[in-house]
Parts: C-alpha cells; sequence; structure tokens
C-alpha cells in the first residue's frame, strides 16, 4: 500500500503552515481537504494558503467550483482519489490537510456507492416539505428507513431529501448501503491531529478573525455579491461570509459582524474536535511537535 499522510484538526490551529514544513522536507504535495476553500474567489474568508507557499509546492484542490456551483463529497473524493495516484506516480508523499472531518473520512474509511442526484426527483421533494413541511417528509423516511431518520433531525430537509431520493433510486435504505457497500480505502495512513489548549485556540481564532479584517474580507465578499454570487447560495453561507453580508446590507454594524464572525468561528472548532474525537486513529499532537510528526513518518515508511 502507498502512503497517505492525515494533517486534520480545528479551524486556526496551525495546520497549514505545520503541514507546508513537512511536506516541504519530504518531498510532498498537499491536498486541501477544506470544504470551503474549493471555491474560486474566496481566498481571505476560507483562509487558503499564500501564494508564495503555493510557489514553494503543489497544492490540490483548492479553485475548483465557482460559489454558485455545486461540489459534492463525492466529488471530492474521485478528485482527491485522482491526485494522490498522480502524486504516488511522481514518487512523492501526499498529504492531505484540513478540517472537513467529512472529507478525512471518505478518503481514509470510504464512501457507498449511492447514486447521482436526480434533479427532477430532488424538486419534487422540495416542493412536498414547501407545501406539508419537513416532518411530512421525515415521516416518509421513518417508514423506509427508521435507523437513518433516527440519526436526522426532522428539521433537516436537505439530509432527509438525499436518503428519500437514494431509496427511491435503489430501493435500499440509505443506512444499509452506508454499512455494506462502502468502498475500501487502499492507503498506508499516518493520521495526525492538531490541538492546542482550549484559550490558546480560541485566541488564535480571534487573532485569524482580525487578520482576516485588515486583509480585506469585506472587500473580498462586497466583490462577490457585485459578481452576482447572492446570500442564499450555500457557499456565502459560511462563517464570515454570512455576517459581512449582514454588516454590507445594513443589518449590523462591522464591529458586532466580526464579534459574531468570532463567536462562531470557536463554535465551529468545538464542533471539528468533537468529530475528530470518534476517529480512533489520528495521533494527537500540538503543532509544535514538528519533530515528534518526522520521527512518526520516519518508523511507518522507512
Amino acid at each position: 500500500m502507498k502512503p497517505l499522510i492525515v494533517i486534520a484538526g480545528p479551524t486556526g490551529v496551525g495546520k497549514t503552515e505545520l503541514a507546508h514544513q513537512i511536506a516541504l522536507k519530504l518531498n510532498g504535495e498537499i491536498i486541501s481537504a477544506d470544504s470551503r476553500q474549493v471555491y474560486r474567489y474566496m481566498d481571505i474568508g476560507t483562509a487558503k494558503p499564500a501564494r508564495f507557499l503555493c510557489r514553494e509546492l503543489p497544492y490540490h484542490l483548492l479553485d475548483v467550483v465557482n460559489p454558485d456551483e455545486s461540489f459534492t463529497v463525492a466529488d471530492f473524493k474521485e478528485k482527491a482519489e485522482e491526485v494522490i495516484a498522480q502524486i504516488h506516480a511522481r514518487g512523492k508523499i501526499p498529504f492531505l490537510v484540513g478540517g472537513t472531518g467529512l472529507y478525512v473520512k471518505v478518503l481514509t474509511t470510504g464512501l457507498f456507492p449511492s447514486p447521482s442526484p436526480s434533479l427532477t426527483l430532488r424538486q419534487e421533494l422540495f416542493q412536498q416539505a414547501t407545501q406539508f413541511g419537513s416532518i411530512y417528509l421525515y415521516d416518509k423516511l421513518i417508514q423506509i428507513d427508521k435507523e437513518k431518520a433516527s440519526q436526522l433531525n426532522p428539521n433537516d430537509t436537505r439530509r432527509i431529501i438525499r436518503a428519500l431520493e437514494v431509496f427511491e433510486q435503489t430501493g435500499i435504505p440509505i443506512s444499509q448501503l452506508q454499512k455494506e457497500k462502502t468502498k475500501k480505502v487502499d492507503y498506508d495512513l499516518l493520521m495526525f491531529c492538531l490541538n492546542k489548549d482550549r484559550p490558546q485556540l480560541y485566541h488564535q481564532i480571534n487573532e485569524r478573525v482580525d487578520k482576516m479584517i485588515k486583509q480585506g474580507l469585506v472587500d473580498e465578499v462586497s466583490n462577490l455579491l457585485k459578481m452576482g454570487y447572492n446570500e442564499n447560495l450555500i457557499s456565502m453561507e459560511a462563517v464570515g461570509y454570512k455576517q459581512i453580508i449582514g454588516y454590507l446590507k445594513g443589518k449590523v454594524n462591522l464591529n458586532d459582524a466580526i464579534e459574531t464572525i468570532k463567536q462562531q468561528t470557536r463554535n465551529f472548532a468545538r464542533r471539528q474536535l468533537t468529530w475528530f474525537k470518534a476517529e480512533k486513529r489520528f495521533i494527537w499532537l500540538s503543532p509544535e511537535d514538528k519533530d515528534r510528526i518526522f520521527e512518526f513518518i520516519d518508523s511507518c515508511y522507512k
């Protein structure tokens, strides 16, 4: 099996800086595991790597789609696997780096082979949700897949519709597909998760938000709106963008918007940590433990 090194962790912990240093020394290339960095024109608010870093070594799966285009987890898996194969063919080591837990999961555990979305069926289900409410669809899901229904909030319309859509297309409950038909991964995995003491992490998050504002986050969001990317897009609902849109529309003042970004980013970091703690294969380290990471890599791959 060929190597795949994962460096994950909550937002603001210092993944990019550390991963860059290690990949640069070990002749590696970096694959972004960030569900927001796939969008073009959204650089500051998604904390994309600085341009000088991208000149020092290759970064992949940045700027893949426009903000109004769809990019699913399955899309990520397909593209990431292609990139990993290409990196291996060049005799280099792929580093999967980011904080989107689901992106990490599908490459290290697998993703069930669900059917492609049916736009017609999806539209019909959304119309039912609008007419009868999300509970109506949730009750339908209970009838065909109690296990999946128990995992979802009755108001989570998007995921309920996806579960119903898969059943309509395959005749098999999505919970059963996820259990029985998961594709296995074939990498020699080494997985690190970075973390810091909570007060220190929160301080870094607050500082990073302030830095984003100084770098021009307000102008970035304003330009996106001028380009026609409206606030209802999934991409524009990301933390940072949503709050700045509120400021630009006169709903809140800038200071309040910034404080909300900081608070919601801290909340997001907590949710990321909860997700990563459920994965038992992670080696938990501080970003300052660079030497230990080199030791682990050396012992695993030599």
